[in-house]
């Protein structure tokens, strides 16, 4: 997946949750990502146990301009 910092005051820590069904995705069994303190695009791999749906939440101490999406690429 990636993560699109485009603008921050402070920082930004990002969540993923991950749900089998469709529905509310909530963080069951959340897997929480480094913090961003920084503009830039950051890279990141579903864990091996998410499920079908998934979701990401953040979490700011301030504020943030934020876009994510998920790919097929794999990075290595």
């Amino acid at each position: 997946g990636v993560i699109n910092v485009t603008a921050i005051s402070g920082s930004v820590t990002p969540t993923i949750g991950s749900k089998a069904t469709t529905g509310p995705v909530y963080t069951d069994s959340p897997v929480t990502l480094t913090a961003i303190t920084a503009v830039g695009q950051y890279h990141f791999t579903l864990p091996q146990n998410c499920l079908r749906y998934v979701k990401l939440f953040y979490a700011t101490t301030t504020s943030a301009t934020v876009t994510s999406w998920l790919t097929s690429e794999t990075r290595g």
